[in-house]
This record gives structure tokens, sequence and C-alpha cells, in this order.
């Protein structure tokens, strides 16, 4: 039994779980009708299933976490919506025709009833019937729900996200159309987590903090978690050190991200042609990263840094160090800095990116008190190889809940 209400407010909506739990009713089938804006609606799984387990079945972690704006059947629309004579061959190449074979390979068959290629092809040009307000072609018994009939989604855990769970398709012309809300039915008592959210929240680095240091393209995290670096600036003044100061091939050109986390900028120098990789210790963290940052797939080393450079004869033309070596000077890791920087200095073949936590930061102003401007690059310099350095500026990441922290000096030194 499906029961529409509509919930002004959290006590409402409690008074009627208890009544209806007296009736025992299932209160997962409760379900109110609300406005939400297409842009926080995110996909969810197909076949009825939620978007976890659809993910988990077909390997497609990051699903969840995508806008339905990006999804394969708003994709196929704006490809072929206005287009008049669309060819099979070129249905049969879309990304949507590949996604309802890859549903009836794994479910036994595709909305509605289509179990093979031929039945999935009538689907396809119904779809687009459907959007050109033409007639459509019926397959035994099954039919289309109507294109403005509600969609069902389900809210996501500790996010102002939804996930869909029902109306892919009459959730696709909506958008196209250019709809910015659609009436929905909404399952409070439905909240889904995404594997996203599962997996950060298992991370040996975060121990309970709601803070992330690289961003991710899970939208879904933002209203619990805060990203502490955006990242971009610092990559900006890296690449652009290398490429105009020292004018060198990014296709012949090695680099390392220590402590690289998730991999945003093993993968951030990835796309700018460079032949990257990074060390990180936590397991998760390595595997979010493939899961959002498909191309560092086996390029991030699963190790300690020390050890990794300190028992490794591999060397690198480039090497970042960015935010690592206060935690062994402040001794919330065990390995003695020096021998961190010995090591680096043995495995870098010409440059050495290097930012760490300063004085002028309220969270160190006493524990790296002397830590600054002057005295961290001639530590650097005293204590290795490297010949020069250059500061090339200071993060923007002050801000908001980290205004009197981060504004940290990125360091280049070379040999």
């Amino acid at each position: 039994m499906v029961l529409k209400l509509n919930l002004v407010s959290h006590m409402k909506t409690f008074t009627k779980l208890i009544y209806f739990s007296l009736k025992k009713i299932d209160p997962r089938s409760i379900y109110y009708i609300k406005n939400i804006p297409v842009d926080k609606i995110l996909l969810g799984g197909e076949g009825d299933l939620p978007g976890w387990k659809y993910a988990l079945m077909s390997g497609d972690l990051a699903r969840p976490s995508k806008l339905a704006t990006d999804s394969v059947h708003v994709k196929f629309l704006r490809q072929f919506g206005d287009k008049q004579n669309v060819s099979d061959s070129e249905i049969i190449k879309s990304s949507y025709f590949q996604n309802a074979l890859d549903v009836s390979s794994l479910l036994g068959e595709y909305f509605p009833g289509a179990k093979n290629s031929e039945e999935i092809l009538v689907i396809a040009k119904n779809f687009l019937h459907q959007f050109k307000n033409e007639s459509i072609t019926m397959i035994g018994k099954k039919k289309f729900s109507r294109k403005y009939s509600l969609v069902k989604i389900f809210p996501i855990k500790k996010s102002d996200y939804y996930q869909i769970n029902q109306g892919n398709h009459r959730l696709a012309i909506q958008i196209v159309k250019g709809r910015r809300k659609i009436l929905a039915r909404v399952y409070p008592f439905k909240k889904q987590i995404t594997p996203i959210q599962f997996l950060l929240k298992n991370t040996s680095w975060e121990k309970g903090e709601k803070i992330i240091y690289q961003p991710l393209s899970a939208p879904e995290l933002y209203k619990e978690y805060v990203i502490a670096r955006r990242c971009q600036d610092r990559f900006e003044m890296m690449t652009s050190y290398i490429k105009s100061e020292l004018k060198l091939d990014p296709k012949k050109t090695s680099y390392l991200d220590l402590g690289s986390y998730f991999g945003w900028f093993v993968n951030s120098f990835l796309q700018s042609g460079f032949n990257s990789h990074g060390v990180e210790r936590d397991a998760i963290s390595i595997h979010i990263g493939e899961i959002l940052f498909k191309d560092i797939r086996n390029r991030v080393y699963k190790n300690d840094m020390y050890k990794f450079l300190s028992e490794g004869s591999q060397k690198f033309d480039v090497i970042s160090c960015l935010s690592i070596m206060h935690h062994l000077i402040n001794r919330r890791e065990s390995i003695d800095p020096l021998k961190l920087l010995h090591a680096i200095d043995k495995a870098t073949n010409k440059i050495l990116f290097f930012e760490m936590g300063q004085e002028t930061e309220s969270w160190f102003k006493t524990s790296l008190k002397g830590w600054n401007d002057s005295t961290i690059p001639a530590w650097v310099l005293n204590n290795s190889s490297f010949k020069s350095f250059q500061s090339l500026g200071k993060d923007s990441d002050n801000i908001g809940k980290f205004k009197e922290n981060f504004h940290r000096t990125l360091f280049v030194f070379t040999k």
C-alpha cells in the first residue's frame, strides 16, 4: 500500500509514522510530493535497485555520485532528440544503448521488458518518439509511463541531494525540455548512502573529521564535509613553472606526488601530459581516487612514502611534497624529518615542489614557531643537494573556517 502524504513539518512526520506503525503499514512506502531542482538529483540504480546495490553489481561505484543532468538518457536526447530519421546504427553506437545492454546483461531485462538488442532498439526509438510527442510502439503488454508522471526519488543521507529510483527517461525528458525543477515522489524513510560516502567515512586519515584536503566530484559530500584545500592554485603554480621557466616537455617528464591522498594532483598532472604517479599508504583513499579519477588506476603506489623512497631505486624528474613535513616536525608521524628530506633528495632528478605548515597559522603558532618563509628554504638547502629555490606564491585556502590558517608558501627547489 502506497500512501501519499504532504509533510509540512518533522513533527507531523513523526506523528504520522507512529500512526502508520500502529496500523502495521511499512513506513518505507510513505512518500510526499515536492518540487526538486533537477541539479540536486543524482543517478541511482536500474530496475528499481538502489544506487549502491547497482553500483556494486556493475562495478561503477562512481555512478551514484553523478548528476542526473549528465545521464546517458540526457546525452541521448541532446544528441538525437531534434534529429529526424535517426538510424539504427547511430542508436546502437550510443552510450544509452550500451547502458541498456549492460542492464539487460546484469538484470535479465531492460525497462520496460526488453531482453535483447532488438527490443532495446525499440525502447530507444520509443524514448525519442515520446520526447517528440509521437506515438510509440508496444512491446508485449509493457507500457511506457506517461512522460510527465512523477518520478520516484530517495534522499541521500546527510546531504541535500536526492537519488532517482524510477523515472530516468521521464526525468531526462524534462531536463532536456529545460525544466529546472520537477515534481517528484520523495520517500523520506528510504534514505540512501553512496559508495563514496561510505568509503570516505572509513579512511584512516579522516578519523572522524569532516574535512577533505582535495576536491572530489561527489556533490553529495559537501553538506557534511568541508574542502580544506582547493588545489587548483598550487597546481597552476607548479605546471606554469615547469613549462615556462624550465621549459620541460611534459611527455618526457616523470612526476611523483608524496602522500597523494585521493590522487587529485596525480590526475591533474596526468591530464596535462606528465608521466604522473603518487604514493599513498591508505588503501581506501587510493580506492576513492581510482573510482573518481579513473585514469590514475595503477599509478598510485600503496606504501609508506619514506619506505618507498628509501628502499626503492626509482627516480623522478619532479617530486611534490605538499603539507607533509610539519607532521613529522610535530611528531604526528614517527619518521625523522631529515631522513625523509634525504630520501626525497635522493629520488629527485630535477625539481622539488615543497610546502609545509608555518608559524603564521593559528593552529601552528606554537608548535611550528620559527618555521617561516626564511627558515624553511634554508633548512631544505642546508640539508640536501638542491642548489637554489624560488617562492612561487601562496595558496588561497585561508577562507571560511580556515581564515587564520593555510596561506602557505609554495617553494620550488632545483638541482
